[in-house]
């Protein structure tokens, strides 16, 4: 049944099998892959097979298309075997496994419509594992998550599975639960640490709930912090640690608590649900591992979560498996596919607060620096090639320490157009401290530039024990008084700056005097705002720097190292010298030739220290990417089209030539409105074998009522209006099955002529959507029959793509002959009253004719407007009904405009009268109902009526059954 169109080639598909060297290997992770600057995949994966499905990221197949099929991540391991798609397509024989290097493979991946490819970039991740694929050293310290200040309320829900398969050895004595529960303990300090980072007043909700299986002590078990505090962070860890696995792994006893927890959140806050689990799920009644139990457990959760795991849900909801492999179950209790279910390794607490991170702030860790400089020293491959016995393991863990306190992490690509030593001497400028070897070990040492010294313990230069060579002071014309720091923000990427001033020097200098500096390593605002306030301090102040040379007492300093240094000036009243001290810190030294023993020290006054707060914040940009992703629409409308629509498409002689042939035909008509900054949308249509494109809409203007809109209002009050200045007086409108004309919009009052064309007046609730479609209405041009079914799904495009069909609402359109069915008649009138309230003796129904064949132009005509027509052999019908909702009387065959039923009407408290009109056997689209309320039955207004020669029976009295 129904048509068909024909089919014209609009372009081609482009599909690419492709080999990229992307850097040195092995890699931890790779967590983003962009292509023409937009994301097409996100996800925390060490490697392996990941399918990217962004086939609508470029506009779709209206416009560039976009990318989807499978992509093989080789990280380079040293274990790395030939790719066995490249083997396909060269020969396995002399082809190498690539180890060191890391590869993506693309194998015949659709990449549009465009003939030309698009840039691919890749966000690759390497922290945890060195270029020899041995373990980092120092390995818990090595990553430092991301700590983006939060900028409005955050809710966290973790779902963690606690079932007897975590209670297992996994490593020494620790069984995979000791694990979670160590990772769990981390991210909650860190996320109470942002907070206060934060400034302390955002809200932050953190919900915990474990589950097992009916009967065991974990299941159901829960903590809430609502609007943490330190203290209640610690009572929540306190709870965590106290858990004690058992029992089977059902998840709805999980998922349970999720509803009510994101309920208390603010309707403002990011919602982020975590479910990680250890095991297949069981449903209760299932005792073994059957397909049939596992699903069962999976759909016992999904109707447990309620509205969190549902479509559109504002709950992001990520699955991870820990000492899981199999995602089939878990991959359906989450509704982020876009970075897959992560297989987590059970035996490192490191990796699983890792990819906790990844769901609650994104895939964007940084390094610690001491590390990098470390591995640049100690690489064999790409490094300088030291031996491990050649770092002093204190200075360097001391150092990684005290950064990963202070979240100075770095991310960075080298490539190897700098030297490695420019690069290590970046790295020591991005945190501000000194790298050199140690004179009594011969061992490299990395020494920050902190205020971690006793400034009583420091040992003091003066005349007894050293004299001056050279002693300098910045003048006033010297200092900067503003800071511009540029740098990459790994969570925008884009490149951006913080400036800091110093205000009172400017006041003082008369003038800003601004110094520009580039960290390319770091990657928030709050990393780049400290460094800048540590760069304004030291080039705001008027630093002393002087040359000592000191006997022997100074052999102990190091570079890096501060020392006392106390110094005659003269007075600048003339006065005279006066003796003042300054804190130095050692900038360079020579110890002696062996026949001048004497100690020559560079040195500078110390004022390096770099805070651990600034009270400048990041300037935060007003401009909004217009290019989001699109949203599903909210305010719709699918449905037959209706005759005059065809009308004014097809022309009325095609039309009537078209209907005349085939009466029974009928056409989709669709609108929308714009649910946020989409471009438009494309109509997809199933007629019972599958979804295919079946066309494009503009969006209409809409609106929603702002209050009940009465069956006889012609103003209505709306809100949320969207695109409203496209609007054209005179426009036709629809409110759920009524059409309606606007004939003004002003303000937010929508002035109305009710019940045009083939509808009738009726009653709306507040909040229903006002779809403006007239210019606006699509179809898909296909001829449809009497009782075709169709399936109907609008699905907006931005600039980020199409929104994916499954996210589109499925909407049935049966046809049912509209365009052939005669207009319902107007102005319907009960003893001369619309729709009266009170009761009736009599009833007369009136109305005025419709001709659906007249009302194709000019003016639309409202439900109280003239009459006109009527169209060829139509007649109208009444139909009784009584309170119970059973017919009780039809009058058919009406040629007039009215009918008094008075004689007609069932006993009870009202009686409701459908009026519609006939033609040919067919119905009218519509009907009118009109409730009437009857009067309530006495003695004194019950008139019996004796038939001519009745004659009454004997006796005192006479029984009428009524």
């Amino acid at each position: 049944m129904g048509g068909s169109s024909k089919k014209v080639t609009v372009g081609y598909k482009y599909y690419v099998g492709m080999h990229q060297a992307l850097c040195h290997g092995p890699i931890d992770k790779i967590s983003r892959i962009k292509v023409g600057g937009k994301s097409v995949w996100e996800g925390y994966r060490s490697g392996g097979s990941i399918f990217i499905d962004s086939a609508n990221v470029f506009g779709g197949e209206k416009r560039e298309g976009g990318v989807s099929g499978q992509v093989d991540i080789e990280t380079g391991a040293p274990t790395q075997g030939v790719n066995s798609y490249l083997a396909s397509k060269l020969g396995s024989s002399l082809l190498p496994a690539f180890r060191g290097v890391c590869c993506a493979v693309l194998r015949q991946v659709y990449v549009g419509l465009n003939p030309y490819l698009k840039d691919w970039a890749w966000r690759l991740q390497r922290i945890h594992v060195r270029s020899n694929g041995q373990p980092q050293w120092y390995n818990s310290r090595a990553e430092i998550p991301i700590n983006a200040p939060y900028l409005g309320p955050q809710s966290f829900y973790f779902i963690i599975d606690g079932s007897g398969s975590m209670n297992e050895l996994v490593t020494g004595s620790k069984t995979r639960m000791d694990v979670v529960k160590a990772a769990l303990n981390y991210v909650f300090d860190l996320i109470n640490r942002n907070r206060i980072d934060s400034g302390g007043n955002v809200r932050v909700d953190i919900g915990v709930r474990f589950y097992s299986s009916s009967g065991y002590a974990p299941n159901g078990a829960g903590s809430n912090s609502f609007g943490i505090s330190t203290s209640s962070v610690e009572s929540l860890k306190a709870f965590v640690n106290s858990i004690t696995p058992g029992g089977g792994t059902e998840p709805k006893y999980g998922f349970s608590g999720a509803p009510g927890f994101f309920n208390a959140a603010p309707a403002n806050a990011n919602k982020v649900c975590i479910h990680l689990t250890d095991g297949e799920p069981l449903a209760g009644g299932y005792p073994d591992f059957t397909p049939e139990g596992m699903q069962q457990a999976v759909d016992e959760a999904l109707l447990a979560a309620d509205y969190v795991l549902e479509e559109g849900s504002p709950v992001k909801v990520f699955g991870m498996n820990v000492g899981l492999t199999n995602a089939l179950y878990t991959q359906q209790l989450e509704n982020t596919p876009q970075d897959e279910v992560p297989h987590i390794k059970d035996d490192d607490e490191d990796e699983v607060a890792a990819v906790l991170l990844f769901g609650l702030m994104g895939p964007s860790p940084t390094m610690n620096p001491a590390h990098i400089i470390r591995e640049c020293l100690t690489d064999t491959v790409w490094g300088m090639g030291y031996p491990e016995d050649d770092i002093d393991e204190e200075s360097f863990s001391t150092a990684a320490n005290k950064l990963f306190i202070e979240g100075l992490g770095i991310s960075i690509l080298w490539s190897q157009q700098t030297s490695i030593e420019d690069f290590i001497d970046d790295m020591i400028r991005h945190i501000d401290a000194t790298l050199y070897v140690d004179r009594s070990t011969g061992k490299f040492c990395l020494k920050l530039i902190r205020h971690d010294y006793d400034e009583s313990s420091l040992i003091v230069l003066d005349e007894s024990n050293s004299r001056t060579e050279n002693y300098t002071r910045q003048n006033l014309a010297e200092l900067v008084n503003e800071v511009t720091v540029t740098y990459p923000n790994v969570l925008s990427d884009q490149i951006e700056t913080v400036t800091v001033q110093n205000l009172a020097l400017i006041q003082q200098q008369g003038a800003v005097i601004s110094s520009n500096i580039e960290y390319p390593g770091f990657a928030v605002a709050d990393v780049a705002l400290r460094a800048a306030a540590r760069d304004l301090r030291a080039l705001s102040f008027p630093r002393v720097t002087g040359t000592i040379i000191a006997n022997r007492i100074a052999s102990g300093l190091n570079i890096g190292q501060c020392f006392k240094w106390r110094v005659k000036e003269y007075e600048a009243d003339g006065s005279g010298f006066t003796e003042v001290e300054y804190i130095m810190r050692v900038t360079g030294a020579a110890y002696g030739d062996g026949v001048d023993n004497s100690i020559r020290i560079d040195a500078i006054q110390d004022v390096f220290d770099l805070p651990e707060v600034t009270y400048a914040q990041a300037p935060v940009t007003e401009w909004v990417d217009p290019s989001i992703a699109p949203q599903p629409v909210a305010s719709w409308l699918t449905t037959e089209m209706p005759y005059y629509l065809i009308v004014q498409q097809l022309g009325e002689l095609d039309a009537a030539q078209k209907l005349g042939s085939l009466p029974e035909i009928g056409f989709l008509m669709v609108a929308a409105g714009r649910p946020s900054a989409e471009l438009n949308a494309d109509i997809f249509v199933d007629t019972g074998s599958s979804y295919s494109d079946a066309g494009t809409l503009d969006f209409c203007p809409c609106a929603k009522l702002g209050q009940l809109l009465t069956i006889m209002s012609t103003t209505a009050l709306v809100t949320d209006m969207v695109d409203m200045d496209s609007f054209e007086p005179g426009s036709l409108a629809q409110i759920e099955d009524e059409i309606v004309l606007v004939e003004s919009v002003t303000d937010s009052t929508l002035t109305l002529r009710r019940g045009c064309l083939d509808t009738v007046p009726a009653q709306h609730p507040i909040g229903a959507p006002v779809i403006i479609w007239d210019g606006y209405a699509a179809s898909d041009q296909v001829e449809y029959v009497a009782s075709d079914t169709l399936e109907v799904k609008i699905l907006p495009v931005s600039g980020q793509g199409q929104l994916p069909l499954d996210a589109a609402t499925a909407n049935a359109v049966t046809m049912s002959m509209r365009s052939l069915r005669p207009y319902p008649p107007a102005d319907v009138k009960v003893n001369g009253e619309y729709f009266p309230a009170g009761t009736q003796q009599t009833i007369v129904l009136s109305w005025v004719h419709r001709d659906r064949k007249q009302q194709t132009g000019g003016a639309i005509l409202g439900f109280a407007d003239a009459g006109v027509g009527p169209e060829a052999g139509t007649t109208y019908t009444v139909k009784i009904y009584d309170d119970t909702g059973t017919l009780f009387h039809t009058i058919s065959g009406i040629t007039g405009t009215s009918v008094d039923v008075s004689s007609n009407i069932p006993m009870g408290e009202f009686c409701d009268l459908h009026l519609y009109s006939v033609r040919g056997g067919v119905e009218s689209w519509q009907r009118h109902v009109v409730r009437v309320m009857l009067p309530t039955l006495s003695g004194d207004n019950i008139n019996f009526v004796m038939e001519d020669g009745y004659v009454a029976p004997d006796g005192d009295g006479v029984n009428f059954i009524v």
